[in-house]
């Protein structure tokens, strides 16, 4: 079972446009509180979920939200049977491992009509060898063996690149936003996606922190983007 909050738009007329909300690892619904309330102020209705093991959901292995995508097709799911959502109009935006699994979702179900996705990661050893910095050819064992162990405690397998994933959103929207050392990875996700898709790229550090260090910025960006996919 899995649990969330349905949050209601301030503004607009039913059947409204919905964002399915994820969260970081080890955190809950409420870490995407901000962005939730900020989507309702214009138009947007919210599923914010507690992934699976995390907040009140079910479950006892993440295995990096390899297979979390079934869980936003349960939110897909839900959403497209309220009568106050438009099934047409459903998007998702995702923070940090939250944004990998809505990356993933997107790139297996078109019905995810956008995508706004922050601070993604690497949660493969074939991301890991897709970016250039990545330490030379002598530290390659000990990456295999790590994601390998990964797959042997958990019981999963490794799932298709996320590169490759990003790749298959296309024709649907994607809003990229990283800071620091993400942008590397970030980049690459954004070179191997369609259009239409943006990157915004900051320069300092940072992580999934956006929405309160350029307040204005986020806003305007994020909104003209949803507007534009989903309005």
């Amino acid at each position: 079972s899995l649990y969330g909050w349905y949050i209601y738009p301030t503004t607009g007329t039913s059947p409204y446009p919905a964002i399915i909300a994820l969260h970081a690892y080890n955190g809950n619904r409420s870490g995407v509180i901000y962005h939730a309330a900020l989507l309702a102020e214009h138009g947007y209705a919210i599923l914010a979920m507690d992934l699976r093991a995390h907040g009140e959901s079910e479950g006892e292995v993440f295995a990096f939200g390899w297979d979390a995508a079934q869980d936003v097709y349960a939110a897909l799911d839900y959403l497209q049977n309220r009568p106050d959502a438009n099934p047409q109009r459903i998007g998702a935006l995702g923070l940090s491992i939250g944004a990998e699994i809505a990356l993933a979702a997107a790139g297996q179900n078109h019905e995810l009509r956008a995508v706004v996705a922050e601070g993604c990661g690497i949660r493969s050893f074939s991301d890991w060898m897709m970016v250039p910095s990545t330490p030379g050819y002598i530290d390659i064992p000990g990456a295999w063996w790590f994601w390998k162990s990964a797959e042997f405690l958990t019981g999963q397998r490794q799932p298709v690149s996320l590169l490759e994933m990003t790749a298959r959103i296309s024709p649907n929207a994607l809003l990229l936003i990283s800071a620091g050392k993400e942008n590397e990875f970030a980049a690459k996700l954004y070179e191997a996606a369609g259009e239409p898709k943006i990157h915004w790229q900051r320069s300092e550090r940072g992580h999934i922190d956006a929405i309160f260090k350029h307040p204005q910025e986020y806003k305007q960006t994020v909104i003209n983007f949803l507007d534009a996919a989903l309005k």
